[in-house]
């Protein structure tokens, strides 16, 4: 055991002299993780807030719902008579097709019915469907709340419970339970990563100055 550890220090001596493996094993790993993290955060809230293409055809059958998806920030509406070639060559992400009579089947009282149209290879394309429908049913439900207001019912019958969230952690608990997450793996990318020079240094550096005995 004692000519182990002396063999050890002296590998571990060895690396410490080595600045790049230094460079690899500590500042690499301390400063490039954490750059990795907030890049991939800042990432996701691009993805977030991206604004999607939206072509439309028929938008004079619905006005009040084009002109209320005008203005979702996330959406951009743009009018063509053929959707499906708008998504087919990359112009818009999403299309929308509204037949004649839907504005005045919605005030009647009666489903209308649109045609989505979109491209579920391109992430771009599902995740702008995603949005729209998120705007249609926005849409829908002033559409139900008017309703029953006209027929003098309160919106609130359709929301016959209401539950609030009430989140007792502290900042510090929640900033523990994602250390908790992000440091297993830095503590297994930290070990690969030191460990596999010093390896690498003992095998085929020793070999290389005609150090390693056979």
């Amino acid at each position: 055991m004692h000519n182990a550890l002396i063999i050890a220090q002296k590998e571990l001596r060895d690396t410490i002299r080595d600045r790049r493996t230094l460079l690899v094993m500590v500042i690499v790993p301390v400063f490039l993780m954490p750059l990795l993290f907030i890049a991939f955060g800042n990432i996701s809230k691009s993805s977030g807030s991206a604004q999607y293409t939206v072509s439309i055809a028929g938008s004079q059958n619905a006005p009040t719902l084009v002109a209320y998806m005008r203005k979702q920030p996330n959406l951009k509406i743009v009018l063509q008579p053929n959707p499906t070639a708008a998504v087919r060559d990359l112009s818009a992400a999403v299309g929308l097709e509204v037949p004649s009579g839907f504005e005045g089947t919605v005030s009647a009282g009666k489903p209308g019915h649109l045609r989505l149209i979109d491209n579920s290879t391109r992430n771009a394309s599902s995740s702008g469907r995603d949005t729209v429908l998120a705007a249609i049913n926005a849409f829908a439900k002033d559409v139900v709340r008017a309703r029953m207001q006209q027929h003098g019912l309160c919106p609130t019958l359709l929301v016959p419970i209401q539950s609030t969230m009430v989140d007792i952690s502290s900042r510090e608990e929640r900033g523990g339970l994602v250390l908790s997450f992000i440091l297993p793996l830095f503590i297994v990318i930290y070990a690969i990563t030191g460990g596999m020079y010093t390896a690498m240094d003992v095998s085929a550096g020793e070999k290389e100055r005609s150090t390693l005995e056979a």
